[in-house]
């Protein structure tokens, strides 16, 4: 409302990089889907979490597709956000899964600030086979992909670091974590590596998927693999409004 009312933002702006930017503090979220999250900001760049519009078509399609009860996976968390919509909405368990050392920490710290919230966090990347990778490390400090991968080709040589990657089927399968109702995947190019490791999950639980494909081609390969597992997919969106027009979100379910 804030950005309607004439000299209002702009004050705002002011004041939030005279006296908060760059300051981390506790807030409580009071908007959209996530409202009543306690997580950490840093203003400016936690603005979308700060008044809870952070991807806001994207976010509110995950929430509406959590039913009391479900079990929920977070592929490529970030900091959380998206496992405390899952966990609001009513999961009965929300398992979080992110490579990043100190994305996870930041995890860890959403989860100790909502400790009423059924969160945990597994560090490791979510691909196509089990065993070690190599990730590298991309401009913006919290974001990395397969060491190799054309994701971002334009973006090489940044500082390797080596993680566990895992497969959704084998996690499954070893019964180390529950089958999935729904799965929300975001993850820097490997979408599809995820689908492609999570073949006998998504024949014999059919969860409904949230996908976040970073290029039309992707996005169209996603939709391709996922019509092989008997998924329909829509597009929720694109994200230019959020600055980048080549990222899709998608929705996938068996129907």
């Amino acid at each position: 409302m804030i950005k309607d009312l004439p000299g209002v933002a702009a004050l705002q702006r002011r004041f939030i990089m005279r006296f908060l930017a760059g300051q981390r503090f506790a807030h409580t979220i009071t908007a959209g889907p996530a409202r009543g999250l306690h997580v950490e900001i840093v203003l400016p760049q936690d603005k979308g979490l700060w008044t809870g519009t952070y991807e806001a078509g994207f976010t509110a399609a995950l929430a509406a597709a959590v039913r009391p009860g479900d079990v929920c996976f977070d592929v490529g968390a970030y900091r959380g956000f998206m496992s405390g919509v899952f966990a609001l909405r009513g999961a009965r368990e929300v398992i979080t899964f992110e490579p990043l050392p100190e994305n996870v920490k930041a995890i860890e710290r959403l989860i100790g600030m909502n400790s009423n919230l059924p969160i945990r966090v597994l560090e490791a990347a979510i691909g196509n086979r089990d065993g070690e990778v190599s990730f590298e490390r991309m401009p913006e400090a919290s974001m990395a992909k397969v060491r190799g991968s054309d994701f971002q080709s334009e973006h090489r040589g940044g500082a390797t670091f080596q993680v566990q990657m895992r497969t959704l089927d084998s996690l499954v399968e070893k019964n180390e974590i529950p089958p999935p109702n729904v799965v929300k995947i975001d993850v820097e190019g490997s979408e599809v590596s995820v689908i492609e490791g999570a073949r006998a999950v998504l024949m014999n639980c059919k969860p409904k998927l949230l996908i976040e494909a970073h290029s039309p081609a992707l996005a169209a390969e996603c939709i391709r693999s996922l019509s092989q597992a008997g998924y329909q997919t829509r597009v929720i969106d694109t994200s230019e409004r959020y600055g980048d027009p080549n990222i899709r979100h998608l929705a996938a379910e068996v129907v």
